[in-house]
């Protein structure tokens, strides 16, 4: 029996109960919590006999050929002297009318092509969405039977030239559909996988997060273009302070180009680079003493009761958006005030917002300089201007 928890800490925690003990090792406990959800879902039946069903992961050597490492960048977030958020302009608000027969509740991840938006809603009305930026809907693909397959929880939505897909928890694998709003195929994903996302051309990222129960020590796995989904290169390892810590946010894979990725795991400082298999230390976020040392890390890790003492981990939720000029961290301190970091990669400057009173979710998507806002009180995206 699974059970899954949804509550306000937007962190994804699986619960397995007493699995059969293994030789030495004591039972396992995972724990999965998904932000944004107030629902407690006990799931049995079908989706347990698909998980059963899946192959376990078949790990084989990463290559070793030498390739240039770009530097890791040192970003230092201080919320001392932070700026209100509203001295960032509001350029545009989007409004979702409920007008149509499927709308939108809460966005939860956003992508903007042009005059296209494109989400999923993970929460309220689970589905894949498109929208014009005055509103009109182009197409909506939700759980509710109107498609020829169902999902149950979307996360990390991935927009390709042609299709849209989300991991699908559900399923334990990619739900994909066409930009028409189509249903185009699913891709079963090996049974731990917490998040995973697909490229143009076929190749796969997946995260297995740290649970170490049966997945031979893989954290990330990658799946070249035309490779099996169950014999995946394992690109990162588990830190050994974080073994026992199974979990992920709501968006750990976020595509920055054609074959690029950002991936963000929880409760690490380090943002990594995804590109051709490899994964390389992109920016090391530096919160100062808000961090818990790696050994205060591994004795919460190592307890019984990880996840409940994790929800005083000071720096959560944690969202990241990046594109050609900008880094944006979305964070809360101790669960009560909002910031938002901006670093200029291109002026090489950093700024540091406060959300208060709170006004906003988080950070959702960029497009040019326009970051955009996902607002509390409604659906709505507030746009805010960067820089001119």
């Amino acid at each position: 029996m699974r059970y899954y928890l949804f509550c306000t800490t937007f962190v994804k925690i699986k619960i397995l109960a007493e699995l059969e003990k293994m030789k030495n090792r004591r039972a396992i406990t995972k724990a999965m919590i998904v932000g944004g959800l107030a629902l407690l879902l006990s799931c049995s039946g079908n989706k347990e006999k698909r998980a059963e069903g899946a192959p376990p992961v078949a790990t084989i050597p990463v290559d070793t050929v030498e390739r240039e490492i770009p530097p890791c960048k040192r970003l230092k977030i201080s919320t001392s002297g932070a700026l209100p958020i509203k001295s960032l302009p509001v350029v545009e608000t989007i409004e979702f009318p409920d007008t149509t027969e499927y709308f939108i509740g809460v966005p939860s991840c956003v992508e903007v092509r042009g005059d296209t938006i494109f989400a999923i809603d993970s929460s309220k009305a689970p589905g894949f969405y498109a929208y014009r930026r005055d509103g009109s809907q182009i197409f909506a693909y939700t759980s509710t039977g109107q498609g020829p397959e169902d999902f149950m929880a979307l996360r990390n939505l991935n927009v390709t030239d042609t299709e849209l897909s989300a991991f699908d928890d559900g399923l334990c694998g990619i739900f994909i559909i066409d930009k028409n709003g189509d249903f185009v195929r699913t891709v079963k994903c090996p049974v731990y996988s917490l998040a995973a996302s697909i490229s143009d051309a076929g190749d796969m990222w997946v995260d297995f997060s740290n649970f170490d129960g049966m997945m031979d020590d893989i954290k990330l796995g990658w799946a070249p273009p035309g490779g099996r989904p169950d014999s995946l290169v394992t690109v990162l390892p588990i830190p050994e302070h974080l073994k026992g810590i199974y979990a992920s946010g709501i968006r750990p894979l976020v595509r920055i180009s054609a074959n690029e990725w950002i991936f963000t795991p929880s409760f690490e400082r380090y943002v990594y680079t995804l590109k051709d298999g490899k994964a390389y230390p992109r920016y090391e976020l530096d919160f100062g003493n808000l961090w818990w040392d790696d050994e205060k890390m591994s004795k919460v890790a190592h307890s019984n009761d990880w996840a409940v003492q994790l929800q005083d981990f000071p720096i959560q939720p944690m969202y990241i958006q990046e594109n050609e000029r900008w880094f944006v961290v979305g964070f809360a301190v101790k669960r009560e005030k909002r910031y938002v970091y901006v670093y200029d990669k291109l002026g090489g400057d950093s700024r540091t917002f406060i959300d208060h009173p709170r006004k906003y979710l988080h950070p959702i998507a960029l497009d040019c300089n326009d970051l955009f806002m996902n607002c509390v009180d409604n659906s709505n995206l507030e746009v805010l201007r960067l820089a001119d």
